[in-house]
């Protein structure tokens, strides 16, 4: 049920970050086609995906027995938030 939280942060990143971040990795780094067609599929579908999503996380949070779903959810978005976060930290360093 967790892993829904970090479904979140993935699709959702996808969603918002790609389109705009897309163009800037294509000019500024020489790469095959095929190499950026992961991030572009992501770029086009994550907004379906998070429709898919939301209707799974209704029906844990109805299926959910013990009461904590929720926060389940809640905890795993923020961990995988600030793993997102460290990684994007580390890709900003000067080298």
């Amino acid at each position: 049920i967790g892993l829904l939280g970090a479904i979140y942060i993935i699709e959702g990143t996808g969603q918002r970050i790609v389109p705009a971040l897309l163009p800037l990795i294509k000019a500024g780094v020489k790469l095959s086609p095929g190499a950026l067609r992961f991030l572009e599929y992501h770029g086009q579908n994550d907004e379906n995906h998070l429709k898919r999503w939301l209707a799974a996380v209704e029906m844990a949070i109805a299926l959910d027995e013990e009461g904590d779903a929720a926060r389940r959810i809640a905890d795993t978005a923020r961990h995988t938030a600030a793993l997102y976060l460290m990684q994007f930290e580390h890709v900003r360093q000067p080298r």
